[in-house]
């Protein structure tokens, strides 16, 4: 959910020359059309069907003209348009068929000063009548922080970037989380999100579209978990759009131990344009979904990795430490590209070299806030990826991660 600077294992000359590429060093050549090898599941694209039967313009021209609307901007400033997600349920896995909940229509509110400070989320019926409204805080978007705060593997087809990486796709089991023993300092809260991304630099700091999941652990003496849908644009100088796939009454209902799958498209897939993505976040143990399309993210029309992270969400200056959350399989792994040439498993990409890895590390330290480095502990253990391009992030420990030291 926040991007930052972690450890990066790189190997390789190959992956060396994908660092250089994806920092600037190299230019890339224009995206030819984009071939069909990957494709998401028979329900996926029965969720996306059910979304793009509804009729967008009136969706948000009813949210404007209702009262709702009116009340919930009242206190802002530039409510300004930002996506529509729809929560559906899978009624019939067999055939796929949808049953929608609700599509919410999302506006970002401003401050006097014009930062983003909520969103306004209007749910409509199927038929687009106003169901209700509520406002959700924004989480800050600073850009990436120089933290160590993820951990997991980011992927290119192919150090040249002549080609760009159009869709990612994944599977994981939702980790139960807990207060560990230690680090969640005088009953601070403990979180741990897991997702997957496109992004334009693998080294961890550039543009990116994401969407996942997170646990988290309350400020009490004991956790009962919570566990929500997300989906997220990071501009990589800052700014970007968070929104929760949670409206107090149709939510993507997400529980520990559910089959998670979740995807990133960037719709020059669909012949739509580059500077637009899709998500989704299908629980298919609820079989409950958050589907979005149309994002508009022109920051970013040339997306060139992939991205399978576990993550302690972080803002600037937020106080939280990692969750304990035992051990994340991600399975299901997959991306799609521009060429059917370069159209590779995952782990034939790592097996090339064109890859980094990221391990959760933090310096042990003195006392105080940050505090001062006198040692490393490892926090997330990152396996190899499998020739079935599966691998796990295995908790450790949460010490230190609340502020990692200077």
């Amino acid at each position: 959910m926040r991007r930052a600077i972690s450890k990066v294992q790189v190997v390789g000359l190959c992956a060396v020359l994908a660092l250089l590429v994806a920092s600037g060093g190299l230019s890339a050549a224009i995206a030819t059309s984009p071939s069909s090898t990957s494709a998401p599941t028979a329900c996926q694209s029965a969720i996306r069907t059910t979304y793009d039967s509804m009729d967008q313009a009136t969706a948000v021209a009813n949210a404007k003209a209702s009262s709702l609307y009116s009340q919930g901007v009242a206190s802002y400033y530039q409510p300004t348009f930002s996506s529509i997600f729809q929560i559906a349920k899978t009624v019939s896995t067999s055939t796929c068929e949808q049953q929608v909940e609700s599509f919410n229509v999302v506006f970002v509110l401003h401050n006097s000063t014009g930062s983003i400070v909520a969103n306004l989320v209007l749910s409509e019926s199927q038929d687009l009548s106003i169901l209700g409204s509520s406002i959700q805080p924004d989480h800050v978007t600073n850009g990436n922080i120089p933290k160590v705060n993820y951990a997991g593997y980011t992927v290119t087809p192919s150090t040249r970037h002549t080609i760009y990486t159009y869709a990612t796709y994944i599977e994981y089991n939702q980790s139960k989380a807990s207060h560990p023993s230690t680090a969640c300092e005088s009953m601070r809260p403990c979180e741990v999100s897991t997702w997957t991304g496109l992004t334009d630099s693998g080294n961890g700091i550039g543009n990116i579209v994401q969407d996942g999941t997170t646990a988290e652990c309350g400020p009490s003496t004991t956790c009962t978990a919570s566990y929500f849908a997300w989906y997220e644009t990071v501009i990589s100088s800052g700014g970007g759009a968070y929104v929760i796939c949670n409206t107090g009454n149709n939510d993507t209902i997400v529980s520990s131990g559910d089959t998670i799958e979740t995807n990133v498209i960037n719709n020059i897939l669909y012949s739509g344009s580059s500077s637009t993505y899709s998500i989704n976040i299908d629980d298919v143990t609820s079989n409950t979904s958050c589907y979005a399309g149309d994002i508009s993210f022109s920051t970013m029309t040339g997306p060139t990795w992939a991205e399978w992270i576990t993550e302690l969400p972080q803002d600037s200056g937020s106080d939280v430490s990692l969750a304990q959350f035992g051990t994340v399989l991600f399975t299901g792994l997959d991306f799609q590209n521009d060429s059917t040439g370069y159209n590779v498993a995952p782990y034939t990409a790592v097996q090339d070299g064109y890859y980094n890895t990221f391990e959760l590390e933090s310096g042990t330290g003195t006392t105080g806030y940050p505090p001062t480095c006198t040692g490393v502990v490892q926090n997330i253990v990152t396996s190899s990826m499998t020739s079935s391009s599966h691998f796990t992030n295995l908790y450790k420990q949460s010490t230190n991660t609340r502020a990692p030291c200077a």
